[in-house]
C-alpha cells in the first residue's frame, strides 16, 4: 500500500503499488522499481496469545483503533506524516484492549489491507507497535490502518521489489528510509538499507 495509512486516503495520498482506485503502470513508479517495494512477508495472526505478548503474530493481531479519529483524514505523505505521529498512534493502538479480527495474512485472495496489503508506516516485525485498524471497530478491513512487514524471522523479513529482485529488510531500517521503499514517486533518493 505504501507510505500511507491504506485504503480511505485521497488518491493524491496513494503512493504504494497497490492501492484502490489509483492505477498504476511501470513509468507511474518514478523512484525506480529497484528501489520500491511490491511485496513482503507477513504473519498470520495468533488466535490464542494473550494480551501483553509481543511475538510477531500476537503483534499481527489487528486492534480497534476507530477511537483514535484518524480514518477519512487526509494524511499526505511526506508533507504531514511524520515519525512521532505513527509512533503517537502506535503508541495509542498498543494501549488498545479490543481486537479487530485475527484475520491478519488469512485470506489472501482478498486484496485489502491485513489480509494481504501492508504499508510502510510502521517498520518491520515492529515490537511496540502492533497492527491496527482505524477503520470502524468490527469492520471488514478496508479502511485505514498501519499493518506492518512481520516475519518469524529474528532480523527482518523478505521482500520483492517492483523489478522483481528479493531483499532481505533489515528490523534496524531507519524509518525513513522503509517510507522511501514504500513510495512510487516521493523522488528520495533511498539510503542504504
Amino acid at each position: 500500500v505504501g507510505a500511507n495509512a491504506g485504503w480511505n486516503q485521497s488518491a493524491a495520498d496513494k503512493n504504494g503499488v497497490f492501492n484502490t482506485s489509483v492505477y498504476m503502470n511501470m513509468s507511474s513508479i518514478s523512484d525506480g522499481t529497484s528501489s520500491t517495494l511490491l511485496a513482503s512477508e507477513m504473519v498470520t495472526a495468533n488466535t490464542t496469545s494473550g494480551a501483553g505478548s509481543k511475538s510477531q503474530k500476537d503483534m499481527a493481531r489487528v486492534r480497534y483503533g476507530s477511537s483514535l479519529g484518524i480514518d477519512n483524514q487526509s494524511k499526505a505523505y511526506p508533507s504531514v506524516l511524520t515519525a512521532a505521529m505513527v509512533q503517537g498512534w502506535g503508541s495509542s493502538c498498543a494501549s488498545q484492549t479490543g481486537m479487530n479480527g485475527n484475520g491478519c495474512g488469512q485470506l489472501w485472495y482478498k486484496g485489502q489491507m491485513f489480509f494481504t496489503a501492508i504499508n510502510t508506516l510502521v517498520t518491520p516485525n515492529s515490537t511496540t507497535i502492533p497492527n491496527c485498524s482505524f477503520h470502524c471497530d468490527g469492520c471488514n478491513y478496508d479502511g485505514t490502518g498501519m499493518s506492518a512487514a512481520r516475519s518469524m524471522h529474528s532480523a527482518g523479513v523478505s521482500a520483492v521489489m517492483v523489478d522483481g529482485a528479493t531483499r532481505f529488510i533489515s528490523d534496524q531500517i531507519d524509518w525513513t528510509s522503509w517510507q522511501q521503499v514504500g513510495s512510487i514517486n516521493d523522488g528520495q533518493t533511498v539510503s542504504n538499507y
